[in-house]
Order: C-alpha cells, then sequence, then structure tokens
C-alpha cells in the first residue's frame, strides 16, 4: 500500500452511509490503506448547539433525499427513508470503537450501514450488532461509559 487514510464517520449520521460503503473499494484501487476512526459527531453538534436540523421536516427530508440521489448515483442499495435517529446511547459506537482498535471495524461498519439502511433496522436501537461481533467482546466491554468526542487534527 502506498499509504493511509484516516477515515472518520458517525454511526448515527445517514451521511456517512454512503461513505462507509464506498470507501473499501475506492481506497483498494488507489492502493491506500484505511484507518477506521468511528467518533462521536453527536457530543460536538450539542456542544455547538447545532442540532436543530433533527427538528426541520424540510431539511430532513432534504438530507433523505440527497443520500437517495447520491446512492442511485453510486450504485449503492438504498431502501428508502431509514429508520432515525439512530444509537441513542452510543452503543454501534463504543462497539465501533473496539472494533477500531482490533481491526475489524471495516466489516462492523459496513454490516451495521447495511443493517440501517436496508434492513431498515437502526444500530443501538435494534442491537443488531451483537450479532455480528465477534466472541470477544464482551457485555461488559459494550457496556463501557459513552466514549468522549475524539477530535481530528487538522492540517
Amino acid at each position: 500500500m502506498a499509504g493511509h487514510l484516516d477515515f472518520y464517520f458517525f454511526y448515527g449520521s445517514i451521511h456517512s452511509y454512503l461513505s462507509v460503503m464506498r470507501i473499501g473499494a475506492l481506497a483498494s484501487a488507489a492502493g491506500v490503506a484505511v484507518r477506521w476512526q468511528p467518533f462521536n459527531l453527536r457530543e460536538i453538534l450539542i456542544e455547538q448547539n447545532n442540532t436543530a436540523f433533527t427538528k426541520n421536516d424540510v431539511k430532513m427530508n432534504y438530507f433523505w433525499h440527497d443520500v437517495e440521489r447520491r446512492a442511485r448515483r453510486h450504485n449503492i442499495p438504498f431502501a428508502g427513508r431509514a429508520p432515525y435517529p439512530a444509537d441513542p446511547d452510543l452503543l454501534a459506537l463504543r462497539v465501533g470503537l473496539i472494533a477500531a482498535q482490533e481491526q475489524w471495524c471495516d466489516d462492523y461498519s459496513r454490516a451495521t450501514f447495511h443493517d440501517w439502511f436496508i434492513a431498515r433496522r437502526a444500530p443501538g436501537v435494534d442491537d443488531l450488532s451483537s450479532a455480528f461481533l465477534p466472541r470477544s467482546i464482551d457485555h461488559q466491554r459494550r457496556s463501557s461509559p459513552a466514549p468522549r468526542a475524539r477530535r481530528a487534527s487538522v492540517c
């Protein structure tokens, strides 16, 4: 591999779906390794008092239309508006952080977003992630306190 790409994303974001589903193939074609970096975007949005979009039906409808349009453009499956909000207790994020440390975040994340957008089971709500977890993850690790936001440094 020629280098690496740090890929920051949030399990509760509808905008992460398209990137999660595309990044593996694009990086492989470019000869770049992906370092999966899930982080707590919700905490940052709350800290900045930037959550009004969730209460704005017009904006949310546009977001969903945008995801549908882009999914069609990139041949990514899309089954319509998925359950939202997702991962209210940050369970998917907690598992994703462990998955990133143990090098199985790519498979876990694609499965989690597929379940959310195609099978219509929201991460952290229907707790589908437990069906995908390796045996090394026990209940205590999954129910640890919610992770603090990790911020990427800007170059």
